[in-house]
């Protein structure tokens, strides 16, 4: 599983430098810019998609839990990212573009719509692999850590056994768990 994730969060940091060099083409490419390129869609996307592949390598890399905690908010982040990158490169398809001259205007045109279903199966792809990477750190990190249970004995030495106190410590009560009859407690 360890090499399998670390290849996902590899995957995340390709998706964002493909997605940011596809972003300079769409800019370059004049006339007109598609919905992604307005919005800014394919340069904060891709800003986020490799700060979440490389926080969680180094998550993988050193294992702490500020680290993992940060993949994971990152990974919810990246997904939110993604969805809206959805929606916004499926504009791009639905775009009509007015050009002066037909040949050109459809070579722009195609080619556009290219990049940006290239940009929106790597969109789909990133938010796949990021919610399947929060669903794992969640999985590690958000679960009800197991409970210790603490065992208090009497220190006095006693012929009488009902002088042992047992206490069973529940999440709430963590810091300083207090017998709850005191009175039966032998003094030294």
């Amino acid at each position: 599983m360890r090499r399998s994730s670390f290849l996902f969060q590899i995957v995340q940091i390709i998706i964002g430098v493909l997605t940011f060099l596809f972003g300079v083409v769409l800019v370059s490419d004049p006339p007109y810019s598609p919905a992604s390129v307005l919005t800014g869609n394919v340069f904060w996307a891709s800003v986020v998609y490799i700060i979440t592949g490389s926080l969680s390598v180094a998550a993988e890399i050193k294992l702490t839990s500020c680290l993992v905690q940060g993949s994971l908010g990152m990974n919810v982040v990246s997904a939110i990212f993604s969805a809206v990158g959805i929606g916004v490169l499926t504009t791009d398809f639905f775009l009509y573009y007015n050009c002066a001259g037909y040949a050109y205007c459809y070579k722009f045109e195609a080619r556009s719509k290219a990049i940006s279903g290239v940009l929106l199966v790597f969109t789909v792809l990133q938010f796949i692999i990021s919610i399947c990477v929060s669903a794992f750190a969640c999985k590690a990190t958000c679960s009800e850590p197991m409970v210790p249970v603490i065992t208090y004995t009497n220190q006095a030495v006693t012929s009488n056994p009902q002088h042992v106190v047992y206490i069973q410590q529940t999440p709430g009560n963590t810091i300083n768990p207090v017998p709850q009859n005191m009175t039966n407690w032998p003094s030294r």
